[in-house]
């Protein structure tokens, strides 16, 4: 068991007219596994706590209550998480630092890992995984912001891998991009799944790109887990929320 969600909600305050607020549970007594080298997918409507969900397990946010385990460790403890598990989010232009170049970017990881890594060896490790992600060696000197959509994300990718994690949180990492380049990107996940023996908890709206994605998918809905099924057997789902959504693409 790779990583171990048990039992965890979240309340946020929502500003009302009382002085204190109101509580609204964003996540709701939440619990799921996600074993070695699987792709298990989470596909909810905005608005439902997958993002959300998103930032407890990377241990960028706390639970109010229940616990996540990565490799039976609390995520809550940074030298427990720290290049293990890594984030691609939707947004990548907010993801990286705009003022650094590519370079710069896939260095962040590289050196918290490895203090002491030499200048040339740091260039070299770069370009490799430059190479892994199909993005030429000329993107090293470039900014993020001159770079179209689908290699600004590659690099947020490259980023990800950097620090040779077991486990990728993907959050709407590909709905900006247009459907060619998702595909691509996708099979790009699945070489780099079996090359890097990855896990990944691929976040969506889309449950098309979840389909043809992952291994095993969660119906999730106002931060409950409504359904759990593996891809071959999502024409036998029961509920009638994952009926919905799959009915929604037919």
């Amino acid at each position: 068991m790779l990583l171990s969600v048990e039992n965890i909600s979240k309340y946020y305050t929502q500003k009302n007219n009382t002085l204190f607020g109101e509580k609204v549970k964003v996540i709701d007594s939440l619990s799921f596994n996600i074993n070695s080298s699987e792709a298990f997918g989470l596909v909810g409507e905005s608005g439902s706590g997958k993002s959300t969900l998103a930032r407890l397990i990377c241990g960028l946010e706390l639970p109010d209550s229940g616990a996540i385990f990565l490799n039976n460790k609390p995520v809550t403890k940074r030298l427990h998480r720290q290049g293990i598990i890594s984030i691609v989010f939707q947004d990548y232009m907010t993801s990286v630092n705009p003022t650094l170049t590519v370079g710069e970017i896939i260095a962040e990881p590289i050196k918290i890992i490895n203090p002491s890594i030499s200048t040339q060896a740091l260039k070299t490790l770069i370009f490799a995984f430059l190479d892994k992600v199909e993005l030429p060696k000329s993107c090293y000197t470039r900014y993020i912001f001159e770079l179209s959509g689908g290699q600004a994300q590659r690099v947020c990718l490259c980023r990800a891998l950097a620090s040779y994690p077991k486990l990728i949180v993907l959050d709407e990492a590909l709905s900006s991009l247009d459907i060619p380049t998702q595909v691509q990107i996708l099979d790009l996940l699945k070489q780099l799944k079996e090359e890097f023996t990855l896990s990944y908890l691929f976040i969506s709206h889309d449950i098309q790109t979840v389909a043809y994605f992952c291994d095993k998918v969660m119906f999730f809905l106002q931060g409950k887990n409504i359904e759990l099924c593996e891809i071959n057997n999502l024409g036998k789902v029961t509920q009638d929320y994952s009926k919905k959504l799959i009915q929604s693409v037919i």
